[in-house]
């Protein structure tokens, strides 16, 4: 409850309370008592909260001649939910069609803050069965993992490949993210041929899982 006081305490005027700031529009003052209430849910991530404390200021104002009035305001600390589930970076790479140890490194991302981020649980989905067979994850830490081949040779041409990724939320939420991976010929640096990038475009993208 927001609260003012009138000096002018012989005039008996009356007290009527607004808002002056709420960026977001989260908030509701009954204009009588000054009574605080929520409008709307309340977002540790959003661009309105700065750091994890979200800041709206209320105006008091008298009924005399001529009117006075007041300002106060609230700051309010917002803890932070596991309301937002892992991405992952990056959504495009590219991959020699034969392996070797240009693996794709692959980053977890989360909005969220400690303990709802990672350490991180990298999978491959068990449908369809086409993922599992070419294709192999491989955890480096909290953070961090690696997609390469898992079979010997695959052919050029753009892939659609799903990874889940999992926090360390209560409870954890998970998130399937597509990474799109051109497969193509290389060179003896690692790097895509000129041949090998026409022939992988010319499938379209995600003309294969």
């Amino acid at each position: 409850t927001f609260s003012a006081v009138d000096p002018d305490r012989l005039m008996q005027q009356a007290v009527r309370y607004s808002k002056l700031s709420d960026p977001a529009n989260w908030l509701h003052i009954n204009t009588t008592n000054g009574q605080i209430t929520t409008a709307a849910v309340l977002d540790r991530e959003s661009l309105y909260t700065k750091n994890n404390v979200y800041e709206a200021t209320f105006l008091a104002a008298d009924n005399g001649i001529p009117p006075a009035s007041g300002t106060g305001t609230l700051q309010i600390y917002l803890i932070d939910i596991n309301d937002n589930a892992p991405e992952l970076l990056p959504k495009e790479a590219q991959i020699c069609e034969k392996p070797n140890l240009n693996a794709i490194n692959i980053t977890a991302a989360d909005a969220d803050v400690d303990p709802n981020i990672g350490p991180y649980v990298f999978e491959l989905p068990f449908v369809p069965a086409a993922v599992r067979k070419n294709w192999t994850i491989t955890r480096l830490n909290g953070d961090y993992a690696q997609l390469s081949l898992r079979i010997l040779y695959l052919e050029a041409g753009m892939y659609d490949v799903p990874i889940i990724v999992t926090d360390s939320g209560n409870p954890p939420l998970s998130n399937t993210s597509i990474i799109k991976v051109k497969v193509c010929p290389c060179d003896d640096n690692g790097d895509c041929t000129t041949i090998g990038a026409v022939a992988a475009a010319g499938l379209g993208t995600g003309a294969i899982v």
